[in-house]
């Protein structure tokens, strides 16, 4: 019996703290995820008045999915307001976007 508990103390001593740190990083994960989505509603709010730097976030949150659904196509949608508005930066993705055919169909012209 002595040696069973050699055994399992250590065991169980692991799992306890192998489940810590999963619960840990699973919250970690969640909090980074609300405040990214918190973020984006943030973006959204100023693009939809114009903001072109905000138009510009808002597309880069859709092109990596940080705190909305990936979507290339929304991105592109963005950087496009963005780009009409003079930003070098949404310029360059709208490029970008149309040299690999991310958003919308490739187009080397």
């Amino acid at each position: 019996m002595r040696r069973a508990w050699k055994i399992a103390l250590p065991v169980t001593c692991a799992v306890l703290i192998g489940g810590a740190m999963t619960f840990e990083l699973v919250h970690r994960h969640h909090m980074e995820q609300q405040k990214l989505a918190q973020q984006a509603q943030a973006y959204r709010v100023r693009a939809e008045k114009g903001d072109a730097e905000a138009e510009y976030r808002l597309a880069s949150t859709y092109n990596r999915g940080q705190g909305v659904p990936q979507s290339y196509a929304e991105a592109f949608r963005w950087y496009r307001k963005a780009a009409d508005q003079k930003l070098a930066e949404a310029q360059y993705d709208v490029g970008y976007s149309y040299y690999y055919g991310y958003g919308v169909d490739g187009d080397f012209t």
